[in-house]
C-alpha cells in the first residue's frame, strides 16, 4: 500500500514545476473567445478514421464470401468444409435435400434419419452405400435414433 502513495507524491511534485505553473497562469489571464475550428477539425478527422475502419471491416466480411453472411447456403457450405466433404458429396447432399423437400439443406447435418437410404425411394438405391458412409462419417460417435435401435 505504501507504493501507491509514493506514486501520487511523485505526480504532485512533478505538477509543481515552475514551467507548469507559468503555463497555468498564462491560461487564466488570456481571456480569448472560444475558437471551434480546432474542435471541428478533430471531430472530422475522428469521423473519417472510424468510417475508414468500418469500410475496411466490410471489405473483409465481403471477401469471405456468402458463408460470412447469415444464409442457409453459407451454413451448408461451411458444414461441408468442416466435414471435409468432396464436391460429389456436396452435390449428393444437395440433391438429397431437394428429394426430402428441405428448405435448408443444412438440416441434413442435424438429423441422421435424412441420410437413411430406405427413406429416399428406389431411385436412390444406387447411392445407398455412399449415403451410409456419409451417415457414419457425419454422425460417428453420436447417439442417433437409428444407431440406438440397431
Amino acid at each position: 500500500m505504501p507504493g501507491f502513495f509514493y506514486g501520487w507524491s511523485d505526480l504532485v511534485l512533478w505538477a509543481d514545476q515552475p514551467a507548469l505553473r507559468a503555463l497555468g497562469r498564462g491560461a487564466q489571464h488570456a481571456r480569448q473567445p472560444f475558437d471551434g475550428g480546432g474542435l471541428t477539425t478533430t471531430l472530422l478527422i475522428s469521423c473519417a478514421f472510424f468510417v475508414c475502419v468500418w469500410g475496411v471491416a466490410r471489405l473483409f466480411v465481403r471477401s469471405e464470401g456468402p458463408a460470412a453472411l447469415n444464409s442457409a447456403r453459407g451454413l451448408f457450405g461451411e458444414l461441408c468444409r468442416a466435414h471435409q466433404l468432396t464436391r460429389n458429396d456436396r452435390r449428393l447432399l444437395t440433391h438429397l435435400a431437394r428429394q426430402h423437400r428441405l428448405a435448408d439443406p443444412a438440416c441434413l447435418f442435424f438429423d441422421s434419419r435424412w441420410l437413411d437410404p430406405s427413406l429416399c425411394g428406389p431411385a436412390w438405391q444406387k447411392q445407398a452405400g455412399r449415403l451410409r458412409e456419409l451417415r457414419l462419417a457425419l454422425f460417428a460417435g453420436l447417439a442417433s435414433p437409428v444407431s440406438a435401435g440397431a
